[in-house]
């Protein structure tokens, strides 16, 4: 395996939250999402996004819609400079409306089934790759990869959750992404010092400030 990735959870985390998202023009890029997107990439990291959407399940929108709304995430990024790897979803659900959708998936956040799949069709070190997200379940499916995992606080959660490093305080998305960067850089050099972290953290303070 020779790529690492980041893995991103897409509502409240890249757009805008919303319980069940439906069209594209409800699509919301939240703030520092683009920078941190192209810091990420800049360092050579995967960006691929995977998310529960159960919303096909319920039949409150199709597959063909979903891929709509993901093209929009997409074009939004794109004028801005900043791409996406692959956008994975998982469509079921156990007590799905819709017939063909009614399954207990191993793609359904917290398994790992996408991180897997990811892993095999894009040659991914899983070890070596990072999971960001709002909710438990973006955790629990890092863990059970074997990834480094981020909890942004969005969703009732004030911590950062990732091996070692203390936990700590999140800011936003472009946080996230310097924490990314900085914890590479310190396992590159097997070392790291407490001035090293307090020039980190003001760094990750600054670019989730946008200044």
């Amino acid at each position: 395996m020779t790529n690492r990735a980041v893995f991103l959870d897409r509502d409240g985390t890249l757009i805008e939250h919303y319980d069940y998202l439906t069209e594209a023009s409800q699509v919301q890029l939240l703030p520092n999402t683009v920078s941190a997107l192209k810091l990420l990439r800049q360092h050579g990291f995967l960006l691929i996004v995977i998310t529960n959407q159960s919303a096909v399940a319920r039949g409150m929108l199709t597959e063909k819609t979903l891929t709509q709304i993901h093209d929009h995430l997409k074009s939004l990024l794109g004028r801005e400079g900043a791409y996406l790897d692959k956008i994975y979803y998982c469509p079921y659900h156990p007590e799905a409306v819709v017939d063909q959708y009614r399954r207990d998936s191993d793609l359904r956040k917290p398994k790992p089934g996408m991180l897997y799949l990811a892993e095999k069709e894009l040659d991914i070190d899983l070890d070596r790759s990072w999971i960001v997200g709002d909710d438990d379940r973006d955790i629990e499916t890092g863990k059970a990869a074997g990834c480094r995992t981020i909890m942004l606080e969005s969703r009732g959660s004030s911590l950062v959750l990732f091996r070692g490093i203390p936990k700590c305080t999140r800011y936003g998305c472009g946080w996230a992404a310097s924490l990314v960067l900085s914890t590479w850089t310190i396992n590159r050099k097997s070392a790291w010092s407490m001035n090293r972290l307090l020039r980190n953290c003001l760094l990750l303070m600054i670019l989730s400030a946008g200044i």
